[in-house]
């Protein structure tokens, strides 16, 4: 579905309206009756005409009514849409103005997304700031002129303390440019800066002359010709972290990231609050409910009358049934812990007891759920019945 915020200049909009019913206009019209002629448009304030679209009543049976304007219908600054019922019965006129603009919300975030895309896409996306440093900036600028070679002649010109080369113009030239014939540049020169008669216009040295021996040439490259140029890896690494980290640091003088927000306001001045703290105060206003939940200390959840302390020590001997705090004087009456285990019985005692012991008599009838045959004697065994 097409973006209609904030309605657009030459693009179709489509929008909704009610009429009031003139038997009750305090309510709208269900259902209204539409005809021909009954909605008109105006383009500047131009003349009325019938819109190419009869509006329709949509959903069917219900009082809104659809309004469809074609771009050219929204070729103006100011679009005037008219509401009257030509049979004069049913509901009460209408005007509604619409200010049209050339770019809408949409284009503006969209672009606002382009952005922050290019900030932070990792030197690796194609059109981003990002990438056009590492494609631009291919070499350290130290290395574009590792030396220099003064030119023949330059060298014998003396610098004084204050950078300027100390020489007259005409030794300059005499001395340093191999003309075709001496002193033409020269005296040209000379006629040019002749401050007691100087001449209305400079003469020209040479007409045509031809050069038959180039010194020092040199050969012009591709603009692709980067040979020797290259940046390395962690250069252009260095350099678009230092611009991203400039671009992000809005404690300078430059603000970037304000001037991009404060350019996007400008723009469009329905946009003129879109600040970092407007969009702060607007995220907090839409999680009022959220934030209400959190409105407590976490010690105050569990009210008391929902949570019981656990027991101290003295709850805990009461539960088990012992008066005093020392377990030794609680055990005393047991008389059967009345000497070491070791003191109990030699192993050669129990073996005696056990084989003067009576036989053990015992009829079982089950093991583990199944019922069992038999007396277990060695005439009747025990066995699955």
């Amino acid at each position: 579905m097409p973006s209609y915020v904030t309605p657009k200049k030459n693009a179709a909009f489509v929008f909704t309206i009610g009429l009031s019913d003139q038997t009750n206009t305090k309510a709208l019209k269900a259902n209204p009756t539409l005809a021909s002629g009954d909605f008109k448009v105006s383009i500047d304030n131009g003349a009325f005409n019938n819109l190419s679209s009869l509006p329709t009543v949509t959903p069917s049976g219900g009082t809104a009514v659809q309004i469809s304007l074609t771009s050219s219908e929204m070729n103006g600054d100011n679009i005037i849409v008219t509401a009257i019922d030509q049979a004069g019965a049913e509901w009460c006129d209408l005007l509604v103005s619409i200010q049209t603009t050339t770019r809408q919300i949409d284009d503006l975030l969209y672009s606002a997304q382009q952005v922050w895309d290019a900030l932070t896409s990792a030197l690796t996306t194609a059109g981003s700031i990002g990438k056009l440093l590492v494609d631009r900036i291919d070499a350290a600028i130290s290395s574009r002129m590792a030396t220099f070679t003064l030119p023949t002649n330059f060298s014998s010109l003396v610098i004084d303390g204050t950078g300027r080369v100390n020489a007259f113009l005409v030794g300059i030239l005499t001395s340093v440019f191999t003309e075709g014939a001496t002193g033409r540049i020269a005296a040209a020169f000379k006629q040019f800066f002749n401050i007691a008669t100087p001449a209305a216009t400079m003469d020209h040295g040479v007409l045509v002359d031809t050069v038959t021996t180039v010194t020092n040439p040199v050969t012009a490259g591709t603009v692709s010709d980067k040979t020797g140029y290259a940046l390395t890896s962690g250069e252009r690494t260095a350099i678009a972290n230092e611009v991203e980290a400039q671009i992000i640091d809005e404690t300078d003088s430059e603000k970037v990231l304000t001037a991009i927000t404060d350019k996007i306001a400008s723009v469009n001045p329905s946009l003129s609050g879109l600040t970092l703290a407007a969009i702060a105060s607007q995220v907090r206003t839409e999680l009022t409910t959220e934030l209400a939940r959190i409105d407590v200390a976490i010690s105050s959840r569990l009210a008391a009358a929902g949570y019981t302390s656990p027991m101290d020590a003295a709850a805990v001997r009461a539960a088990l049934g012992l008066a005093a705090a020392n377990l030794d004087t609680q055990l005393a009456p047991v008389t059967h812990l009345d000497a070491d285990i070791s003191s109990r019985a030699a192993p050669a005692d129990i073996d005696t007891a056990i084989a003067s012991a009576e036989p053990i008599a015992a009829n079982v009838k089950k093991v583990n759920d199944v019922d069992l045959a038999g007396d277990g004697s060695s005439g009747d065994k025990w066995r699955p019945a």
